[in-house]
């Protein structure tokens, strides 16, 4: 079998303990209607029989390639899959995770048509066996505060152009317990690439997973905070406009009310303190009355801009807030 070295799609699959998940991800990856792609999965030290699924695929399909390693986190992992990359493009897929059959195709296909360094996509929910498509309102708006958004969100609803990652040195902070995709997906917005939209609902997320690194409050919140003091420190960052900065500032800040809201930690002194702790931190910054004006924080209730499920003016979607990232959701009607 001729394997083509310079792959137009590398899809690179961080794998931690999610043996049971792992062959509908794999599946998903090898009946992609894109064939001319390679499947680079990194195993991250899995205590459970994920290596024995990924050496089974690996025997079966030679575009799957496997990097072995002992446990040093997602950011690491995804590092190496960047670094062993020979795609034209790199998608990111996790291991619980999995795709359409025509995702890589479709978006592909977008990203050479207009010459883009990165193509943004839709996405399902997964909950169980129920899946939910999810309708970002704002998606395909290239307004620079709603782009900056659409980024700062998650990393595999993207396409991305393997040479633009390396030239601008952009990859994954390591130490970080959570939102290591969002610093990825920053120092790309930083770097301004020319971005498109496929739309599409290609990618599907699971939701609830078991020992996922979201259903930990302590690493939720206290990670959101770590986040934002390494992006601070960073000179690309500090060489952002200040109302760029305080827009990112409030994302993270969002991030954790939204986790309070989640785990219901209203009454929680010390994850209240948490929150009080980074609006003090952002004040001594930008000063008080900037703080004052970020957009969430004049609501009487905090938590609505961050999780809110509203009906639409005609009635037809609920519109959900997620993360400051609003959803139109359609209506089923009663029958």
């Amino acid at each position: 079998e001729k394997v083509n070295i310079h792959p137009k799609v590398t899809v690179i699959i961080p794998v931690y303990n999610v043996a049971a998940y792992l062959p509908q991800c794999l599946d998903s990856v090898i009946a992609q209607t894109l064939d001319d792609i390679e499947i680079i999965c990194v195993n991250d030290g899995s205590k459970d029989e994920s290596l024995a699924v990924l050496n089974e695929y690996a025997a079966q399909d030679s575009r799957i390639k496997i990097i072995d390693k002992a446990n040093a986190g997602v950011s690491a992992a995804r590092n190496d899959g960047i670094a062993a990359a020979q795609g034209e493009y790199i998608a990111f897929l996790d291991g619980d995770d999995f795709l359409e059959p025509d995702c890589l195709e479709k978006v592909y296909a977008t990203a050479v048509s207009g010459n883009f360094d990165t193509v943004v996509f839709k996405h399902n929910l997964i909950d169980g066996n129920k899946k939910t498509v999810w309708n970002n309102s704002e998606f395909g708006c290239f307004d620079e505060d709603k782009l900056l958004y659409t980024f700062s969100a998650v990393i595999w609803n993207k396409l991305y152009r393997t040479a633009f990652l390396r030239e601008k040195q952009i990859g994954f902070p390591l130490g970080l317990k959570i939102a290591e995709d969002t610093i990825f997906s920053l120092m790309c917005f930083f770097h301004h690439p020319v971005c498109g939209f496929c739309d599409g609902h290609f990618y599907n997320y699971r939701l609830n997973r078991d020992n996922s690194a979201t259903a930990d409050k302590h690493r939720c919140i206290y990670g959101e905070t770590a986040a934002y003091q390494y992006l601070e420190q960073t000179d690309v960052f500090q060489r952002q406009p200040r109302n760029i900065q305080l827009k990112i500032a409030e994302k993270f800040l969002s991030g954790i009310e939204g986790h309070i809201n989640r785990f219901s930690l209203h009454d929680s002194k010390e994850f209240m303190k948490v929150r009080k702790d980074f609006i003090k931190h952002l004040q001594g910054i930008y000063g008080a009355k900037a703080v004052r004006k970020l957009s969430h924080l004049k609501q009487p209730n905090l938590l609505q801009k961050i999780f809110s499920i509203k009906n639409s003016y005609d009635k037809k979607y609920k519109v959900i807030t997620f993360f400051g990232i609003k959803f139109q959701l359609k209506r089923h009607k009663k029958s």
